[in-house]
C-alpha cells in the first residue's frame, strides 16, 4: 500500500521546481538580451564604416579637383589656419561630404551628436556644424597622408590612446597635429566599438580592425612612408 509523501518532502519538491523555473527564465533572458546587444553593436560599427567610406571618398574627390591635394595641403587653407581644427577641414569638404551627419559615429559614447546642416553663413542653426564644431565629429584626420599613398590612414575612430592606462590622444590649439605611436591602442575608456575600431585608408577602403591589426597598420604605414604619415588631427 502506497503512502502519500510527507509535508517536508512535498515542500522540497516545490523548491526544486522553483529553482528550475528561475534558471529557465534567466536562460531565456540571456538568449534574448545578449544577441540584441551584439546585433546593435554590429549595426553601429557597420554604419560607422559606411560613414568613414563616404568621408574618405570626399577627401579623394576634393584632391582630384585641387591638384591632388587634400584640404590640409592646400596653401590658402593652411595660411588661414583652417587646417588646425577637424571641423574646419570638414567644413571645407561640405560640397563633397553632402551631409555632416556622416561625421558622427553611432557608437561614440563621448556625448557628441550629429550635426544636421553645415550652415557656414552669418546665421546658422544650433545643430549646424559651424555651431557644434568638433562636438559633431567622431573621427580623426590623418593629416600625414598624401593622395598617392594608398596605405596611409586618412581617417578613423578618434578614441586612440598611447597605451591601456593612458588618456586618449588630444589635439591642442598650440600643437594640434599628433604623431601617433605605432603601439597605440583603441581606448577602453571611451570605446566606440568595444575592443576594435574602424580606419579609412587613402585608397578609399575601410578596415574594421582589432588592437593588433591597428598596430600592424600603423607600423606598415610608418615603415613605408616614414613616422610623419601617422600624424593625426583629433576632434577636441
Amino acid at each position: 500500500m502506497k503512502t502519500s509523501p510527507s509535508r517536508p518532502q512535498r515542500q522540497k519538491a516545490m523548491t526544486l521546481i522553483e529553482v528550475c523555473v528561475v534558471l529557465c527564465l534567466l536562460t531565456i533572458l540571456f538568449v534574448l538580451v545578449v544577441p540584441a546587444h551584439s546585433s546593435r553593436g554590429k549595426s553601429e560599427r557597420i554604419r560607422c564604416a559606411n560613414n568613414l567610406k563616404q568621408t574618405a571618398q570626399a577627401f579623394r574627390t576634393f584632391a582630384n579637383d585641387h591638384d591632388n591635394r587634400f584640404p590640409f595641403e592646400v596653401p590658402d587653407l593652411v595660411n588661414q589656419n583652417l587646417d588646425r581644427r577637424a571641423w574646419t577641414q570638414f567644413l571645407v569638404l561640405s560640397n563633397e561630404l553632402g551631409s555632416p551627419k556622416i561625421l558622427w559615429c553611432p557608437g561614440d559614447p563621448s556625448g557628441r551628436s550629429a550635426a544636421t546642416t553645415f550652415s557656414a553663413g552669418p546665421t546658422f542653426s544650433p545643430q549646424s556644424l559651424a555651431q557644434m564644431q568638433n562636438n559633431a565629429i567622431s573621427y580623426f584626420i590623418g593629416v600625414g597622408a598624401r593622395s598617392n599613398w594608398n596605405s596611409a590612414i586618412l581617417a578613423g575612430d578618434c578614441n586612440l590612446a598611447p597605451n591601456p592606462t593612458a588618456a586618449i590622444y588630444v589635439s591642442r590649439r598650440t600643437n594640434p597635429f599628433v604623431i601617433v605611436s605605432t603601439n597605440s591602442i583603441w581606448s577602453t575608456n571611451q570605446p566606440h566599438h568595444d575592443w576594435a575600431g574602424n580606419l579609412a585608408l587613402k585608397d578609399g577602403s575601410v578596415q574594421q580592425v582589432t588592437r593588433s591589426a591597428l598596430q600592424t597598420q600603423l607600423q606598415q604605414a610608418a615603415e613605408t612612408y616614414g613616422p610623419e604619415v601617422n600624424r593625426f588631427l583629433f576632434p577636441q
